[in-house]
């Protein structure tokens, strides 16, 4: 789907841009060092065609408050150009994410990469094997080398199409919907139960994106809105727009909830109560979502996009569409499978 563009109008997470918005200029003079740091992806190295693959990239976060704390390595775990990297999921031992246009699954470490044959909004494991996959208005199932089998239709006009989605703790699948021209208070959360049947769960949104379960409870993000609320009794936080736009989203164990700022340049930790408690710098800015992962559940994995990028800020950023992976203290629960 297309999102705005924001390169020019929110403040990135890179240290030499601390006080001003990220430049193209800013983006080239990044530099990049091969280095060994000795922790792997999946139980292995990232897998790749080149050094690109093995690079570091040096990248300094910033304390709530502004303060600058210590560096942080982040690793380009696979250098792509995915149009609309999106909902990746660590399951059966390894990353998966989609390219949301192209309709491609990917898989890191080993590498995998199938073709699904139309767009696609999101995917999450399934407990019988396989994923769920939201397409157009439909959920499906999908295994590797096998075509997709409809679970259940979702409501809506032919400008209805499905967003991110997750499932959650109860084994249902939920999946936000939006209009293709992203009408306000057209867009819907829905729930998709085991036995296959669909429900709103809540109406009145514009671009519902990332969802997360803290303590059983459902937080969702309305990204245009800026909102990340706690679906249960409607509390939470907005996001200040010189941040960015609150994008894809992960919690973790102690109720922190990470989240990819399109247009920032960075994600960050927030607090339940709108406090920032960590930041993480990217050499791109548009960041789509993230997941935590590997074998301690302390890879914090990060999708990125080109999507909406003229040809110099692509230029200007060649690791766009890229996926990154940062080590982080707290580790994320595994990720809930749909029961149905």
């Amino acid at each position: 789907m297309k999102m705005p563009t924001l390169v020019n109008q929110a403040q990135g997470c890179n240290p030499a841009i601390d006080d001003a918005p990220p430049t193209g200029e800013q983006f080239k003079a990044r530099r990049y060092r091969p280095v060994d740091d000795g922790w792997s992806i999946g139980g292995e190295r990232a897998a790749g065609n080149g050094p690109a693959h093995t690079a570091m990239l040096a990248a300094t976060f910033l304390r709530a408050g502004g303060h600058r704390g210590p560096s942080r390595m982040i690793k380009l775990a696979w250098a792509g150009s995915d149009e609309l990297g999106e909902s990746p999921v660590w399951s059966d031992g390894a990353l998966w994410w989609l390219d949301c246009p192209t309709g491609t699954v990917r898989r890191l470490a080993p590498e995998g990469e199938w073709h699904l044959g139309e767009a696609a909004g999101c995917l999450a494991p399934r407990r019988g094997g396989g994923f769920v996959v939201a397409t157009g208005r439909r959920v499906v199932s999908w295994k590797p080398g096998e075509a997709v089998a409809l679970i259940a239709q979702l409501p809506g006009g032919e400008d209805v199409v499905v967003n991110d989605g997750k499932v959650a703790p109860d084994g249902a699948f939920w999946i936000g919907t939006m209009t293709l021209d992203l009408r306000p208070g057209a867009g819907a959360l829905h729930r998709v139960g085991p036995e296959g049947r669909a429900a709103a769960i809540r109406t009145g949104l514009t671009l519902p994106n990332g969802l997360a379960w803290v303590a059983g409870r459902a937080w969702h993000v309305d990204t245009l809105a800026r909102t990340v609320t706690r679906i249960d009794d409607g509390t939470g936080f907005t996001v200040p727009m010189e941040l960015g736009l609150p994008d894809g989203m992960c919690a973790d164990a102690e109720g922190a909830l990470w989240i990819a700022h399109w247009g920032g340049g960075c994600v960050r930790r927030w607090s339940t109560s709108g406090e920032v408690l960590d930041e993480v710098g990217l050499p791109v800015t548009q960041p789509s979502s993230v997941a935590l992962g590997g074998e301690d559940g302390r890879t914090l994995f990060i999708t990125t996009a080109w999507e909406g990028l003229d040809a110099t800020e692509r230029a200007a950023q060649p690791l766009a569409g890229s996926l990154f992976a940062a080590r982080v203290t707290v580790p994320g629960p595994p990720a809930d499978a749909f029961a149905g």
